[in-house]
């Protein structure tokens, strides 16, 4: 007898693990701030290098990444402080298409030391980047200034975006890392408001007060055969034997026995004992 193959399942998609960091906080709300962002790049580089320069810059996915690796500008506005990263082969490319010169040679002198037109290259571009941050986000343009001590620490929460120029078959990242101020300033500008809660009417009690528990106490149990249930009727009497305890029930756990006392023809439960 022939034995049975196990034919191999479909292939699963991978589940992406969890940031700890992103737990309890709408990072899911982000998803329109960041469409509209990735828009709105791709316009100014439409703008700026594409058309100008004959480039063919596109805006790839855009998204929230932890950690900066590094940040070639720090700058801070009203809101809090930004610091920026423009992969450098990109960053010379564009400086190549800006100047006229030959972007693919331009891209591929990444390992060479910083000139200064490069640095005043970014400071006209950078604040592009920051601006369509801010109006994307519900702010206005031109409000960033640079800072020394501005950068956000490690580990900060980054808006990622993948940039693309196709004639040159290059692709890279730009990266804006957000201080913990810019963070709360996006939750707040994506998240709906909520209406105030009017306070409960016993607020200033003390929460042991205020927290309603279902207490019930049984005082005896009997076994009975269930053809004489069927014939009990409203009065009938079921003789029990005398109780000393009963046993206390707080939505339905068992917690406490306790004494069953007598008083002015009311019985009554006293002498608390925990349950072990």
């Amino acid at each position: 007898m022939a034995r049975p193959r196990l034919q191999p399942g479909p292939a699963t998609a991978r589940v992406a693990p969890l940031d700890p960091c992103t737990l309890g906080r709408p990072f899911h709300l982000l998803d329109g701030f960041l469409q509209r962002l990735a828009l709105h790049l791709e316009q100014a580089l439409q703008h700026r290098f594409n058309r100008r320069c004959g480039a063919r810059f596109r805006v790839g996915a855009a998204g929230i990444a932890a950690s900066l690796p590094g940040a070639d500008g720090a700058t801070r506005d009203a809101t809090g402080a930004v610091a920026v990263r423009l992969e450098r082969p990109l960053l010379l490319a564009m400086l190549g298409f800006h100047y006229g010169d030959d972007p693919a040679t331009a891209a591929a002198q990444a390992d060479a030391p910083e000139t200064e037109t490069e640095h005043r290259f970014t400071g006209g571009l950078y604040p592009q980047f920051l601006d369509a941050l801010a109006v994307c986000s519900g702010g206005s343009a031109g409000g960033f200034a640079a800072e020394a001590a501005a950068s956000p620490h490690a580990g900060r929460r980054i808006v990622r975006i993948e940039l693309h120029e196709d004639g040159l078959g290059l692709a890279g990242r730009l990266e804006l890392a957000l201080d913990e101020a810019w963070l709360e300033h996006l939750f707040h500008h994506v998240a709906p408001a909520r209406p105030a809660l009017a306070p409960a009417p016993d607020a200033g009690q003390p929460l042991q007060r205020r927290l309603p528990v279902t207490l019930n106490a049984r005082i005896a149990t009997r076994e009975i055969a269930f053809e004489d249930l069927l014939r009990l009727r409203p009065g009938d009497i079921l003789p029990i034997r005398p109780v000393g305890t009963a046993d206390v029930l707080v939505e339905d756990v068992h917690l406490f026995r306790a004494s069953v006392a007598e008083q002015g023809g009311t019985l009554c439960l006293t002498s608390f004992v925990p349950v072990e």
